[in-house]
């Protein structure tokens, strides 16, 4: 018998009929496995959990079969702590059962901070690197002719702070920045000085200092180099200064000439 004239035989198409419903038979097995096991189709809402405590969001997403996955923490003085800051895919998006979803949350606990703050630092510095480092301060001044505008200390709970010391962020602090005691006086004559004779009747008279060379000093030369010029300058109509100011002095190792304008008295 040929294989068309087998064809066209009920036992051919009988057995036809079989392979053709064992294959449908096969498809739907593995449509159904696929289903179940990729969860083909089965996609929730996500709702919005943010605010919510871990603890109550994550209980959502488990009962809608998604895993929770806390990629961040950060610290805030305002938000509940432990609370859902963010989430990704965000809230309103659809996702398939079982995925991720993945939090940043609130910190329990703030992060600690190193203030590196010095003493003598100028206070509006220390000012700026504590506010970017999230410590609040109150500012208190005491007469100090050597602090006059910085930092004389820091106290947390009334204990002073060292500059390696690290505080709780969101910590209040009391910064101590010194004040002239409102003496004044009249402008000391420093020419023909070396720096360290000036400093040292400077540092008598309650005054600070800055001092500029015009060529930098060897240890060895460095007692050479004598003061010509000084700001605010030596005169006996000069306006007096408040203890703490700053008195700029400039030393040169070459011999120079007083500047007499302004030394006479003025006339009546």
């Amino acid at each position: 018998m040929s294989f068309f004239q087998y064809i066209k035989t009920k036992r051919a198409w009988k057995h036809l009929a079989y392979i053709v419903g064992i294959y449908v038979v096969l498809m739907l097995l593995s449509w159904f496995y696929l289903s179940w096991y990729t969860g083909h189709g089965e996609y929730v809402t996500i709702p919005d959990v943010r605010g919510k405590s871990l603890a109550e969001a994550t209980d959502i997403m488990d009962d809608l079969d998604l895993e929770v996955v806390i990629i961040d923490s950060v610290w805030s003085d305002t938000a509940a702590k432990g609370s859902v800051k963010e989430m990704s895919p965000s809230f309103g998006s659809t996702l398939k059962e079982g995925r991720e979803i993945y939090f940043t949350i609130y910190r329990l606990t703030p992060p600690m901070e190193i203030i590196n703050i010095k003493q003598g630092e100028y206070a509006d510095v220390a000012k700026v690197k504590l506010e970017n480092k999230g410590i609040a301060f109150d500012v208190e001044y005491q007469a100090n002719n050597n602090f006059v505008g910085n930092v004389i200390a820091i106290r947390c709970q009334g204990k002073e702070i060292g500059y390696n010391q690290p505080l709780a962020r969101g910590s209040r602090v009391k910064l101590v920045v010194g004040k002239s005691d409102g003496r004044t006086l009249q402008v000391p004559d420093l020419f023909g000085l070396t720096y360290i004779e000036a400093i040292r009747m400077l540092k008598s008279m309650d005054l600070q200092h800055q001092l500029f060379f015009d060529t930098a000093p060897a240890a060895t030369d460095s007692l050479e180099y004598k003061i010509c010029r000084q700001e605010p300058p030596f005169s006996p109509a000069s306006v007096p200064l408040s203890t703490g100011s700053i008195v700029d002095v400039y030393l040169s190792k070459t011999p120079c000439e007083r500047d007499t304008v302004g030394l006479s008295l003025p006339q009546p």
